[in-house]
């Protein structure tokens, strides 16, 4: 009898939006041009660069891609947020 842990069964449902075929049906179902998010990715990235640079706070820009779904998961996981404004002050 084989026993699933949690981290296997969450594995095995992830869908990679960015194989072919999945970009294929993705396009064939909302049109393109067509912009992925991919969250679970974002995570692993995250945790990734967080490994590499311990002690150092990471910042996301939100000015490339303030999208809720991309700045939700920078801040469960512990992010910073960098928000550049368009004109500097006069003073």
């Amino acid at each position: 009898m084989q026993t699933r842990t949690r981290a296997t069964k969450a594995r095995r449902s992830y869908i990679d939006p960015f194989t072919q075929p999945e970009i294929r049906r993705l396009v064939g179902e909302f049109g393109s041009p067509l912009l992925i998010i991919d969250c679970q990715r974002i995570r692993e990235q995250y945790r990734k660069l967080h490994k590499a640079l311990p002690g150092v706070d990471l910042h996301y820009a939100l000015k490339p891609l303030p999208h809720p779904s991309v700045v939700e998961t920078i801040v469960e996981m512990g992010g910073w947020l960098d928000l550049a404004r368009r004109a500097r002050p006069s003073w």
